[in-house]
């Protein structure tokens, strides 16, 4: 055995604790969201008035720089010639130019807040005209302060802007605001007035700085500051994984911002800038969001600015801003320094393309689970169908009811169990699949006292060296919890050289019957690579599935590395959920799940939750009319799209466990309806099933004998069926009663006569007793027809 220290250099740059869920090749996987990270340490490692950076670190070990960006009020005296006015170039002037018309708002709240609010004017204007609704110029975002009046806080004069911050008395306000409720003076770390005065602050909804966090003492920012987070390398930090981990974000809060607008956010994240770290948001990148018609926020060491556009025939190419100082265009070289302060990082917050029309959204359900949609609309269960704005992405998302697992979709391009992504442009059906699922196999590894294994399982050494045990949570990586309370097994490759193997295996089990099997466990996937010698960094679990306890003849389901780089990659170290299906070649047989740990000389491989699961094929429902007479049923739950028959026979293929309903929905004049037979419950109209197995329902429907073709001994209920079914020559007795017939029958033959008698008792009688009725009017269209004891009313 190789001893390996400890102290080996581990960079932890992507967040762990991150649950995710991926698919790949005869894999399944469904999981929660991101998990709650905790910051365990705050250290401040550049501090200043205009630009302090703390690194964060938190529960993971993933090491964040949180930068509080609190710009001047006005420009930093000395630098009037970098800040000279520009003209923004035109097609004209400059072939290897580009820029956006943007709104340039001067200096109120904080410098992020403004920026924000500029690119938020610039999308009001160009096609997402909620972003701004209030009474000045007609509710369309004006390009400067100058609409509104200047306020001063008894220290400073500021410009008025409700699209930054709201304030009482501007622009149709008549209750306290952002500046109201938040605002003392520039740099000040006061708690807020509404904090102090003991008011309830204003609800959030017009003003993007309120989201931003700008110059709320609640969460830790003086007046005119707010936060971003970034890695410290060149990864995006994304706005989800902000969330997820509850930071107090300036583009987080743009995001918010937006959809609390009713507008749909595509890509929104942060990222270091190329001249603060290799690999990082580049100037090809900016060129590409300006042609894309996005300004980007840019943030400096010290100031948030907008850039607007850019001339790309000089070297570095030059990038044109609003610098919030005024209303003013100017410029500055991609990666370097405006008024003395470094570009540092990027805040990309962009909107889905405006709707020009709407599609109609379907979705099938097949067996018992639920669909939602984002954006809402879709909730599957009740409303499974919408229409939404095109062109629009919508995500479907199933989960299955107690006792079901979601087992695909279908149509609308999406296919496996993550989520189904639908670009709608047209009217689109997408099926979801639900199956009935037996777990026959599980184990939490909680009832042992570590390093033990539960019983039946067993661990051996493969190659040279290695072992499988239990902890109370990760060891290498250290301190991070199992997936669920409170143990999980771990294969020790930080110990063994490269190659080194051991086999877990399971206690003995059995497939179901006729069905399809999967076998899933969770595991552990970090981002930590070494460089000792000898390492390969390729620590990874085989999963088998063997008749015997052990590797030989076994069959290979599938390969998961430890490393999150290496496949399946995955974006952040976290607990992953895989799954593998079993052939059936196993079924019938005595079978043991076996997982062999590979070494790579890295971290240690940690798994846990293994179960099998067995998923029923699906049952068909069949449906017939036994009787004499016709109707129709109806599905009124189970099958989806519904089951509507007329025509019997009808049939549906359900996943097994399906509960469904059946209704009678009609009967046919001239019929009635004798009820249900085949059920497993029945009332009324109604007829129960749970499609445990192929079933068969039927619906009898008694044909009324009311009349009697004497020549073909068919007998009818109304006498319109009668006639159409008269060959010529022969003769119809009729009840002495009034005839089921709405008003209006109508005889139509080319050929010879058909008799009608009415009046008779019962249709065996010799002779009539009395006279039918029939609502007219009574039409004969050709032919010769002749009635005795008739009366037509």
């Amino acid at each position: 055995m190789i001893s390996q220290s400890s102290s080996r250099n581990i960079m932890l740059r992507l967040a762990a604790g991150i649950i995710s869920s991926l698919v790949f090749a005869a894999t399944t996987v469904t999981a929660p969201a991101y998990a709650l990270e905790t910051i365990v340490r705050t250290k401040t490692v550049q501090s200043g008035k205009h630009y302090t950076v703390k690194a964060v670190t938190l529960s993971s070990g993933t090491v964040l720089e949180q930068a509080t960006i609190n710009g001047p009020p006005k420009p930093p005296v000395g630098f009037e010639v970098q800040r000279q006015s520009v003209s923004l170039p035109t097609a004209e002037t400059a072939s290897a130019s580009s820029s956006l018309t943007v709104p340039t708002y001067s200096w109120v709240f904080g410098c992020s807040a403004v920026s924000g609010a500029m690119i938020a004017g610039y999308y009001d204007r160009n096609g997402y005209p909620n972003i701004y609704t209030g009474p000045t110029e007609s509710g369309v975002m004006p390009l400067t302060n100058a609409s509104w009046p200047t306020w001063s806080d008894g220290v400073d004069l500021y410009p008025n802007n409700p699209l930054i911050a709201s304030k009482d008395g501007v622009d149709g306000r008549s209750s306290k605001g952002s500046i109201d409720d938040y605002w003392v003076e520039y740099d000040s770390s006061t708690s807020d007035p509404y904090i102090t005065g003991s008011w309830t602050q204003h609800t959030w909804g017009t003003a993007i700085g309120d989201y931003m966090k700008t110059s709320q003492s609640a969460y830790g920012n003086t007046d005119g500051s707010t936060k971003f987070y970034n890695y410290s390398d060149a990864t995006q930090l994304t706005c989800s994984a902000m969330a997820s981990g509850g930071y107090d974000d300036g583009t987080l809060g743009r995001k918010l911002f937006y959809e609390a607008r009713g507008y749909t956010v595509t890509d929104c994240y942060n990222k270091k800038t190329d001249n603060a770290v290799t690999g990082g948001f580049s100037f090809s990148q900016f060129k590409s969001e300006i042609d894309a018609g996005h300004p980007v926020l840019l943030n400096l060491a010290g100031h948030s600015i907008v850039g607007v556009g850019y001339d790309e025939s000089t070297n570095p190419a030059t990038i044109y801003i609003h610098d919030t100082w005024d209303y003013n265009t100017h410029t500055m070289p991609w990666g370097g320094s405006y008024t003395d302060m470094a570009l540092q990082s990027v805040s990309i917050v962009n909107l889905a393309v405006p709707f020009t029309g709407s599609a109609l959204l379907t979705v099938s359900k097949t067996g018992n689970g639920t669909v939602i949609s984002s954006p809402a609309g879709i909730s599957c269960g009740g409303t499974c169908s919408y229409t939404f704005g095109t062109p629009q992405t919508v995500v479907l998302t199933a989960t299955a009811d107690s006792g079901s697992i979601f087992t695909g979709w279908s149509g609308g391009g999406c296919s496996g169990t993550g989520t189904c992504t639908v670009t709608l442009s047209n009217d689109t059906a997408v099926t979801a699949t639900f199956a009935l699922a037996t777990t026959l196999f599980s184990e939490n590894f909680d009832g042992v006292t570590s390093p033990a294994l539960p019983t039946g399982w067993a661990s051996s050494i493969v190659t040279t060296s290695g072992a499988w045990a239990t902890n109370t949570g990760t060891v290498h990586p250290s301190g991070i919890a199992a997936h669920s309370p409170s143990k999980l097994v771990y294969f020790n490759s930080f110990t063994v050289a490269s190659g080194y193997a051991a086999a877990l295996a399971s206690p003995a089990f059995s497939l179901a019957d006729s069905s399809s099997n999967t076998a899933s466990f969770w595991m552990y996937r970090d981002s930590t690579e070494y460089t000792d010698e000898g390492v390969t960094n390729d620590d990874r679990v085989e999963v088998y599935v063997n008749t015997a306890a052990n590797l030989s003849g076994a069959t290979l389901l599938g390969t998961v590395n430890r490393l999150t780089s290496l496949s399946p990659t995955v974006a952040n170290a976290g607990w992953y959920s895989y799954s593998f299906a079993i052939p059936g070649t196993f079924t019938g047989t005595t079978n043991h799940l076996i997982f062999k740990g590979i070494s790579g000389y890295g971290n240690d491989i940690h798994i846990d939750d293994i179960s099998i699961v067995g998923v029923a094929s699906n049952k068909t429902l069949t449906v017939l009319f036994p009787g004499t007479g016709s109707g129709s049923i109806i599905s009124t739950s189970g099958p989806n799209p519904a089951l509507n028959c007329s025509a019997p026979p009808c049939s549906a293929s359900l996943a097994s466990g399906t509960a469904v309903t059946l209704q009678r929905s009609s009967t046919s004049l001239g019929s009635t309806f004798a009820g249900w037979s085949g059920c497993d419950s029945q009332s009324g109209d109604n007829c129960s099933l749970t499609m445990t197995a192929d079933k068969t329902a039927n619906a009898t429907f008694t044909l009324l004998q009311y009349l009697k073709n004497m020549e073909s001994g068919n007998y009818y209920g109304t006498l319109q069926s009668a006639l159409d079914a008269a060959d010529p020559g022969q003769t119809i007795r009729a009840l002495a009663i009034q005839m089921l017939d709405p008003a209006g029958v109508n005889f139509n033959t080319l050929t010879s006569s058909v008799i009608v008698k009415g009046g008779f008792s019962t249709l065996s009688d010799i002779s009539p007793t009395g006279y039918t009725s029939v609502t007219g009017p009574f039409q004969v269209s050709s032919g010769s027809l002749t009635v005795e004891n008739l009366i037509i009313k």
